[in-house]
């Protein structure tokens, strides 16, 4: 946690428009593609990381981000616009990397 907040600090400081990290999985791989990954628990943990990365940053241009994956929330537009309203903070944004998404019914 602290190395993410000391990232987005330091994105500010170069004033990068925005942060890119992943939610993180629910397993002992950081990017693996979990059943545990779309719990209840997994998106209150996701909501409260997000928030607190965030409000220790405290940063003034910079907008965290993260990266939408079909094996991790957001898992695309729709999952994104809730986890926004969720996350509640003015310096969370989208990052919305296409090649990453998985259309519904696609391969």
């Amino acid at each position: 946690m602290d190395y993410c907040v000391e990232q987005l600090r330091l994105a500010d400081y170069v004033g990068a428009g925005c942060c890119v990290n992943v939610a993180g999985a629910f397993g002992p791989v950081w990017d693996g593609g979990y059943r545990a990954n779309f719990t209840d628990e997994a998106r209150k943990e996701t909501v409260r990381m997000v928030r607190e990365i965030i409000d220790r940053a405290d940063v003034k241009n910079t907008y965290f981000t993260l990266e939408p994956m079909p094996w991790m929330i957001p898992t695309g537009p729709d999952d994104y616009l809730r986890l926004i309203d969720e996350v509640d903070r003015d310096h969370f944004a989208v990052h919305m990397d296409v090649i990453s998404l998985k259309q519904k019914g696609s391969g």
